[in-house]
């Protein structure tokens, strides 16, 4: 998994270089060694984490874009949507780009100079709209099928990610080190957090 996750922040590096290279040509490099060699980015990549994943999935949906900016091919989209379809399985907030992908397009296509077409560029955007509900669909049936209503993701993992901030608060709040200071109860640490900051 080390060795996957480097492949792919250097992957994350050649496409940040190539949409360098088209605003400021020459510049690419530039941009790659800062990707690539980006402290944070590299200690996410040897950390088992989905921060580093879900950056490449987004790298992906931007080159996409840029593309679609070049040829005003639908099917650059298209692939925009199923990306942000799979980036949603990493990280669920991504669902609301797949939504705002119509209208997206239809910036794009205003600002550029080149196009003369916002109508069909918004037909493109429901395009990749269409094809990333496609994509999160079935994961969203199987949750409201487990009990979780219309969300991506479960209960448990949300009081997961929840206790995870209580314990960077409290932390942070009593100046300890996020490992001297793991709250296991969490309703105890909440109800304290609020009691004490918040009187």
């Amino acid at each position: 998994l080390l060795v996957l996750q480097l492949i792919m922040l250097y992957l994350m590096g050649v496409i940040a270089a190539k949409l360098t290279e088209r605003l400021q040509p020459g510049w690419g490099w530039v941009a790659f060694l800062f990707v690539v060699l980006n402290p944070s980015a590299l200690g996410l990549a040897i950390t088992l984490k989905t921060d580093l994943v879900f950056a490449f999935v987004l790298s992906w949906a931007f080159l996409f874009l840029a593309n679609y900016t070049v040829t005003w091919n639908w099917r650059w989209v298209a692939w925009t949507g199923i990306i942000l379809g799979l980036a949603t399985h990493v990280r669920p907030t991504v669902q609301f780009l797949i939504l705002l992908l119509p209208i997206i397009c239809l910036l794009i296509a205003v600002v550029a100079p080149a196009s003369s077409r916002p109508l069909r560029s918004i037909l493109h955007g429901l395009t990749g709209l269409l094809l990333g509900v496609a994509v999160v669909l079935p994961w969203s049936i199987y949750m409201y099928r487990q009990g979780e209503e219309t969300r991506l993701y479960s209960s448990r993992e949300e009081l997961r990610v929840v206790t995870s901030h209580v314990n960077i608060l409290a932390a942070q709040r009593d100046g300890k080190s996020l490992i001297d200071s793991r709250v296991e109860n969490f309703e105890l640490a909440s109800e304290e957090l609020v009691r004490k900051d918040y009187p």
